[in-house]
């Protein structure tokens, strides 16, 4: 696929706004990969709306915010990077991850047919991005070969919450972090769809 530029100050803006609230309080972020084995689990930052942290044995170890209220436009913040995502186009939007401070586009999500997308990263992998059930509850990214990689599953009805499982035998471990934060960004927005419907 072909990488686009975005310009500055769309959502590598916006994704310097999300990180203010998350950098430089408390001690450094630990690396996702330290905890394998765990599962890891997004719950909303107290006294703060439409924003994440992604807790793990007592540890924050990533964060999602929308810095502001019916945007498209979230940051995302981890030991491994920081990404801006950001929702385009009208009728079938793909989704798109940069790094903060960039507008390179390192990952899109292209949508499919029957709750299904492709991700594609720009170091040429791709994974399939699917719906285990038909409440959008469940959801999973897939590698090439079919091996589940990340699966993340809402687990609050009034309050947005999610356990996620991470296989850490991927070839591509690199990845694991975007895509655990990816998956997050696209539950949300697809809860928020579905409620905005009735």
């Amino acid at each position: 696929m072909a990488w686009d530029r975005m310009s500055r100050g769309t959502v590598a803006e916006a994704g310097r706004r999300a990180h203010r609230s998350f950098s430089g309080s408390g001690p450094p972020m630990r690396h996702l990969r330290d905890f394998r084995g765990a599962t890891l689990r997004w719950l909303p930052v107290k006294g703060e709306r439409r924003a994440y942290a992604l807790h793990v044995d007592g540890a924050i170890v990533g964060s999602l915010r929308w810095p502001k209220p019916f945007s498209y436009r979230a940051g995302a913040e981890c030991a491994d990077g920081r990404w801006a995502f950001a929702a385009q186009g009208v009728f079938q939007r793909s989704v798109v991850a940069m790094p903060v401070g960039s507008d390179i586009v390192v990952a899109q999500l292209t949508p499919r047919f029957f709750c299904r997308g492709t991700l594609a990263v720009a170091a040429g992998r791709a994974y399939d991005w699917r719906s285990e059930d038909i409440w959008g509850w469940k959801w999973r990214f897939d590698d090439e070969s079919g091996r589940i990689i990340v699966r993340i599953e809402r687990t609050g009805f009034f309050t947005l919450k999610a356990d996620v499982g991470v296989n850490w035998d991927s070839m591509w471990q690199e990845d694991i972090p975007l895509l655990v934060h990816f998956a997050w960004y696209l539950l949300v927005m697809t809860a928020h769809r579905r409620r905005a419907a009735g």
